[in-house]
């Protein structure tokens, strides 16, 4: 497979020789099941010139206390994913307003943007190098940070599983599912596909050996450069059902910035199957 040069990004990189980095962890109360991973890899980060922000949108301050009480900082936020009668709304999918004739609001997209764009201000604000994005189940090495900073990119993520659990296919164990890489190819002609998806073939997964470049995957372990926050916030669109990370990904392409992932650090995700819409 051959990367276009015309992929490379040409904007400068943080000029600092110790890189200040702002490690941002969204936590809510749906993953109480990974706490003591969270608690465990937040604080074992051996990278020197960081801080750990854990910001949470829980229903109540259980994460919050608990964090707290092992010396983790938290900052809370307002949890709106209650209906009128106390029940939790967790809806992935648009809904027709027939009324407005527009999609309705996504709950638990409205508090990621809010939270995640809360995090952007702070790395704008205090002057911050970069970025670290740290999902909440996702187990990091304790020097991710040095891993990912080497690579020199303004996107850089680590390669991560859907789930730990092995997949069975004709009886054979052991074959995991990679989160979907949408990645850049280019085709005979030299054009470029921003949409085409490695997918896991049930006897070998295929991907390219190092980094490559990819159009779109969930955040799990990415870093981000101050110069990408500077001309991207985090958002989402109402009438397409695409997650902010699709969305983050899309713009920081259209402002010239090409995300990179490598399969030379593979982090776990302590992934638990859970119906985003429908569990309560």
């Amino acid at each position: 497979m051959i990367w276009l040069t015309k992929l490379q990004c040409d904007v400068p990189l943080p000029t600092s020789k110790n890189p200040k980095v702002l490690v941002v962890r969204l936590i809510t109360d749906r993953k109480q099941y990974c706490i003591k991973e969270l608690i465990d890899t937040s604080k074992s980060l051996t990278y020197k010139n960081h801080k750990v922000i854990h910001i949470d949108n829980s229903a109540d301050d259980f994460l919050k206390e608990s964090l707290e009480d092992v010396g983790l900082s938290v900052v809370k936020t307002e949890h709106f994913m209650k209906d009128a009668n106390g029940k939790y709304i967790y809806n992935t999918e648009a809904k027709e307003d027939k009324e407005k004739k527009k999609r309705k609001v996504l709950p638990v997209r409205e508090m990621m943007i809010r939270d995640m764009n809360l995090a952007r201000d702070i790395v704008l604000g205090q002057d911050y190098d970069y970025m670290l994005i740290l999902e909440q189940d996702i187990i990091p090495h304790p020097d991710i940070i040095e891993k990912l900073l080497s690579y020199k990119q303004h996107i850089m993520s680590a390669f991560y599983w859907l789930d730990m659990k092995p997949l069975v296919h004709e009886g054979r164990a052991g074959w995991w599912t990679p989160v979907n890489y949408y990645v850049f190819k280019t085709t005979k002609d030299g054009d470029v596909i921003q949409n085409t998806m490695f997918e896991p073939n049930p006897k070998e997964v295929f991907f390219p050996s190092g980094p490559f470049p990819y159009a779109h995957a969930g955040f799990g372990c990415t870093l981000v450069s101050r110069e990408v926050l500077k001309k991207v916030k985090f958002r989402y669109d109402p009438e397409r059902v695409a997650q902010v990370d699709a969305f983050f990904c899309m713009d920081s392409i259209k402002a010239g910035f090409i995300p990179m992932v490598t399969t030379e650090i593979i982090v776990g995700h302590l992934h638990e199957d859970w119906d985003a819409t429908t569990k309560v």
